[in-house]
């Protein structure tokens, strides 16, 4: 795991305090009464401004650009008795959420207990013009400060066409991986087994993926007018595969129709043949983002290409009485060399709550004697304060380098202490590490807790004149757990053999790849992405501290 460090920038005036005094000393020129009275103070929270708070949702929309849409506004309708809190919010261009906040101040005592309690909210997703892309049926929802994120539930939302069209570079080698059915990779992939004793045939057994293997690379050549139609050629001879009759010669004799390499070379031929459609095999989306290969050869709707223990792929049913077993497949390339760079982040401003109130320190000083009195009030008091921050989406690519990613979170944000808006920036450095293998992923943004114990000390000497009284206090304002939903833009770049990939080859390979990210542009020769994760302050202060002339009561 890598290193995550945090700093913390508070843009206030923070004392927090814990007093002690030194005793009276009266003065030289006004001899007299030399005691000075000290009584408990009167202030209170309410003597003092404050922010009311505010209340609010945060919708998450990244699923619907998962699916290759881009909403920028939702509108929510929300049920409620009390009044009407229905609105049209905008979505973040870049985080893909929108929040709702609703001011506390002037609202009714009964509107936030069934706000806060909990109200029928329904959330209509738009794009840029207007036009509706996804309802999501309504859902009860508690309007909170802080409020925890809630994610579109958009699993009933068709992909668009563009996202479900898979490209793949031609000049590029890939493995076809086996995936097991709940979407994690197997450590088989597609083999050619070359000559007459093998007659050819495809089979999917144990491999390394260590990109020395040239019996398993393989090149995609897109069908001109079939979306996500492929004929697929081997590599290293060039030669193209089709379903085709296979003879074994084992006791008993055998025949199954299943991928061989043909002795074709050329696209253009295998155009012009009769049996054309041998050559063609499609990609249909599964479940857990793994893909069915489908030969459009075998069938009127073609045949998934399964798998018989010992006898290698094929799309019948059965051979030798032996049944075949449905199989799940995904394309990676382990020779790509991926370039990540950070551009930047973006980030909601908190919903917050009406902040908390602390006293240090509250005396009425009353001198009653003949001369002026002077009293030395020191407060200290050691705070420690902390910034956690994780990322709760990952990359995801195959490669056979380790990748690692330099990036840097800043947000900054207002927030309103005795009545002024203080400025809030937390900046943090982190490093992000990913490894791929065949059966497994590994993506570590290690989040570390950043303290920073700071020492606060305020001494002042309060002189009270003869017959009078002053008002000493230290008062403090402070919001606690304060979160901040932000996302971290990366650019991602890929070159295979020297050559760029292109912005839909990356795509492809990130979406076949278990990305749980979200791909918010596609460059001519890059991606931009996002990834989401949360920031906590555990505390946000502000102190005052005053001497205040109240009324003396020498009688």
């Amino acid at each position: 795991m890598k290193s995550f460090k945090t700093i913390l920038f508070l843009v206030t005036i923070n004392f927090m305090i814990s007093c002690s005094k030194e005793e009276p000393t009266s003065d030289p020129q006004n001899p007299g009464n030399s005691e000075l009275i000290e009584s408990p103070g009167q202030i209170t929270e309410e003597d003092f401004e404050s922010f009311a708070g505010e209340i609010g949702l945060i919708l998450n929309a990244r699923p619907l650009v998962r699916k290759g849409y881009k909403p920028t506004q939702v509108s929510l309708t929300i049920l409620a008795n009390s009044g009407d809190f229905s609105e049209t919010v905008p979505i973040e261009e870049h985080t893909f959420m929108g929040q709702l906040k609703i001011p506390l101040e002037g609202l009714s005592d009964a509107a936030k207990t069934e706000l806060t309690s909990g109200v029928q909210v329904s959330a209509e997703y738009k794009d840029e013009n207007g036009t509706t892309i996804f309802t999501e049926p309504a859902f009860t929802y508690s309007l909170q400060s802080n409020p925890n994120v809630r994610t579109a539930n958009a699993t009933t939302l068709s992909e668009t066409p563009e996202n479900q069209t898979l490209s793949f570079n031609q000049n590029s080698s890939y493995y076809i991986q086996r995936m097991n059915a709940d979407g994690s990779g197997n450590s088989f992939a597609w083999r050619h087994l070359p000559g007459t004793t093998y007659n050819d045939v495809i089979t999917a057994n144990n491999t390394e993926f260590n990109g020395n293997e040239p019996d398993r690379g393989f090149t995609f050549i897109p069908i001109p007018g079939e979306v996500n139609t492929f004929a697929i050629r081997h590599t290293a001879s060039l030669r193209y595969i089709k379903v085709a009759p296979v003879f074994i010669n084992t006791i008993p004799f055998a025949i199954h129709n299943a991928p061989v390499l043909s002795n074709n070379t050329s696209l253009t031929v295998i155009q012009n043949l009769s049996d054309y459609n041998s050559f063609k095999f499609r990609f249909e989306q599964a479940e857990n983002d793994t893909y069915i290969i489908t030969s459009l050869g075998a069938g009127p709707n073609g045949l998934a290409i399964k798998q018989v223990e010992e006898y290698g792929l094929t799309v019948d049913p059965m051979v030798n009485a032996n049944q075949s077993e449905e199989r799940f497949w995904r394309v990676v390339s382990i020779g790509i060399e991926w370039n990540v760079t950070t551009i930047g982040t973006s980030f909601l401003a908190p919903v917050l709550p009406k902040p908390e109130f602390g006293i240090q320190y509250n005396s009425v000083l009353t001198n009653c004697g003949s001369g002026s009195l002077t009293q030395t009030v020191n407060s200290e008091i050691t705070e420690t304060l902390t910034t956690t921050a994780g990322l709760e989406e990952s990359l995801s690519m195959s490669t056979s380098n380790d990748i690692s990613v330099t990036a840097g979170v800043n947000v900054e944000f207002s927030a309103e202490l005795f009545g002024v808006g203080t400025t809030v920036n937390a900046s943090l450095e982190s490093t992000y590490s990913h490894s791929w293998s065949a059966t497994e992923t590994s993506s570590s943004w290690q989040v570390e807790n950043n303290t920073t114990q700071i020492s606060l000390y305020t001494s002042r000497e309060v002189i009270v004149p003869s017959g009078s009284a002053s008002l000493v206090y230290d008062v403090q304002q402070f919001y606690p757990e304060t979160k901040v939903n932000f996302v971290q833009r990366l650019r991602v770049e890929g070159t295979d053999n020297g050559q760029p990939l292109t912005g839909n080859e990356i795509r492809t390979l990130f979406y076949l790849t278990n990305f749980t990210g979200v791909i918010t542009d596609i460059e001519p020769n890059s991606i931009v992405v996002t990834l989401k994760g949360t920031i906590t302050l555990d505390k946000i202060v502000k102190s005052e501290s005053n001497v205040q002339d109240v009324p003396a009561n020498c009688n």
